[in-house]
């Protein structure tokens, strides 16, 4: 039984995250620092739980050694400049972990409005981008610092660029595409899905998938 790595597990997206990976059959190992959730966790079959954050590199170390993969759903929930520098911090220590151990792929969120070095974004994404840089520009230099460091990484990694994630069921085929905007929302479920299919998929190896719902 493959061991998956999941940063972020115990957020909105990581626990369905995790859930959805343990009944694919896989076991799920978190980074958990609360110990009433890891006393949860520990309850719970198809999961191992190491105590510790980000950046620690001792704990982020013992979470990926000897696992199949690393799915990182860490994502800023507020806005402070202290906040986007752990995460930031955690993304580089989670890769020199991944790289020191051999361990691939590197599965990791990002958001839509992030443009991938190259890009030639249409007017809208633009306005998108510097929207985000204005409002909310910890969260945004959070995003742009951790795809900088993944990029130059020696991982097989794949960014998923996702819109706004909601809870609710979409009954339409997810689409994926280089870099088109395809829509203002996506499932948490079928993000959750996407996700783990590039544990096993090459299609979208050392590229920024942009999803939605919106035929490509």
């Amino acid at each position: 039984m493959s061991v998956i790595a999941v940063f972020g597990g115990t957020g909105f997206v990581g626990s369905r995250l995790c859930e959805k990976l343990v009944a694919r059959g896989y076991r799920v190992r978190l980074l958990v620092r609360d110990p009433l959730r890891i006393r949860e966790f520990h309850q719970k079959e198809g999961y191992e739980v190491i105590e510790g954050a980000l950046p620690d590199p001792e704990p982020i170390k013992k979470c990926i050694d000897g696992v199949a993969g690393v799915i990182n759903v860490t994502g800023q929930r507020g806005r402070s400049k202290t906040e986007m520098q752990t995460l930031v911090d955690g993304n580089r220590t989670i890769i020199a972990a991944m790289e020191e151990l051999g361990v691939n792929p590197y599965i990791k969120i990002s958001g839509t409005s992030v443009q991938f070095p190259g890009e030639n974004f249409p007017l809208m994404r633009r306005l998108l981008d510097i929207a985000f840089r204005l409002l909310l520009p910890n969260p945004t230099r959070c995003k742009y610092l951790e795809q900088e460091d993944t990029l130059a990484s020696q991982l097989d990694w794949v960014m998923v660029r996702p819109p706004a994630i909601v809870d609710k069921h979409v009954n339409k085929p997810l689409q994926a595409h280089e870099y088109k905007h395809l829509g203002m929302n996506v499932s948490r479920e079928d993000l959750c899905d996407f996700m783990i299919d590039q544990l096993d998929s090459t299609r979208w190896r050392h590229q920024c998938p942009v999803v939605g719902y919106k035929r490509v």
